[in-house]
């Protein structure tokens, strides 16, 4: 099974997190180009190392595309269902302390500003998952 990711925009990158869940540690970062998957299951490409969410992907088994846990094609996923993804990340990430946003951004190879407000912490981390 290959997972593809397009990007909307060059140099954009999707992050693969350790949990299938928004906020979980992120392990790396993917750029445009085609990886291999395990499974799609419940939203989340599963991968050998973490998981990817499934709407910025396109996964294929053989030369058809399919999401393996709904049986139907996968579909790019429009602008109001990424706005409503960096909603559900931006609230899971408001969850956090400050220090754990720190420790998130260094994992994540994002530099934040000693002293950064939690809004600043989490601007930054969305925006260096976009990047």
């Amino acid at each position: 099974m290959k997972a593809t990711y397009s990007p909307d925009k060059e140099g954009m990158k999707l992050n693969v997190r350790k949990e299938p869940v928004p906020g979980a540690k992120v392990v790396r970062q993917i750029s445009a180009g085609d990886y291999d998957a395990e499974v799609v299951e419940h939203g989340w490409v599963k991968f050998a190392d973490g998981y990817a969410d499934a709407r910025f992907l396109t996964v294929t088994e053989g030369a058809r595309a399919v999401a393996a846990d709904e049986g139907k094609p996968v579909e790019e996923p429009k602008e109001a269902e990424k706005l409503a993804a960096d909603d559900d990340e931006r609230a899971a990430l408001k969850k956090m302390t400050n220090p754990q946003l720190y420790d998130l951004a260094e994992q994540s190879g994002i530099h934040v500003a000693k002293g950064s407000t939690k809004a600043e912490l989490i601007d930054a981390i969305l925006a260096g998952a976009d990047d």
